[in-house]
């Protein structure tokens, strides 16, 4: 018998379809270049009235998660803190691996993306860990594991958990640039246990 012990949790959605404002909206954002790709000047997207609905949609999401994953014994939840878009493309465009301090989970939802579009995760592993080299790559044995993404899909993970996005292969269109509106959150209510003697109230 192989148990699963200590799985790490990715969440897919599928959000229903973004209004032609909401899209253009997230499309002609004023960009910065950063590692690899282009960002958001804008930081906080989520928070304009345009989105509101669409954060709306987010929140429910988050708190399914939450409640599959993490079944809260306490009224606690978590609330949306910064949202911006990445973009590209460019040819060789690519965004590098990272995780999001100071965040309890994170999502990407992918607003434009073309049948080659993925976003991979990678293991933390020890430096100098005696490495064996599968001869058939499972979740037990992967070092890193990708998940293809479409247009509307919503991936939702821990914060800490390292991932990337691969360089595009060629020049893309307005149409087919590869865009995604990225979140973190905070938790929000109580957590812990009085008895344990952890208890505490965030907001």
């Amino acid at each position: 018998m192989i148990t699963e012990l200590f799985p790490i949790a990715v969440g897919t959605y599928r959000v229903p379809t973004l209004s032609e404002e909401e899209r253009s909206f997230i499309k002609s954002q004023t960009t910065y270049k950063n590692i690899g790709n282009k960002t958001s000047k804008q930081t906080f997207l989520l928070n304009d009235p345009i989105l509101s609905g669409l954060k709306k949609q987010l929140e429910g999401l988050l708190l399914s998660y939450l409640d599959e994953i993490y079944r809260p014994s306490t009224e606690c939840g978590v609330e949306i803190t910064q949202s911006w878009a990445n973009y590209a493309d460019k040819k060789g465009q690519y965004h590098h691996l990272h995780a999001h301090p100071n965040s309890f989970i994170s999502g990407v939802l992918y607003v434009q993306a073309s049948a080659e579009d993925r976003l991979n995760f990678t293991k933390e592993t020890e430096k100098y860990a005696p490495r064996i080299y599968p001869a058939e790559v499972t979740p037990f044995n992967a070092l890193a594991w990708w998940i293809p993404v479409q247009t509307n899909d919503l991936l939702i993970f821990p914060s800490d958990l390292l991932h990337d996005v691969p360089p595009i292969k060629e020049d893309r269109t307005e149409d087919t640039a590869r865009i995604s509106l990225s979140f973190n959150t905070k938790l929000i209510g109580t957590i812990g246990d009085e008895r344990s003697l952890n208890w505490m109230e965030v907001s």
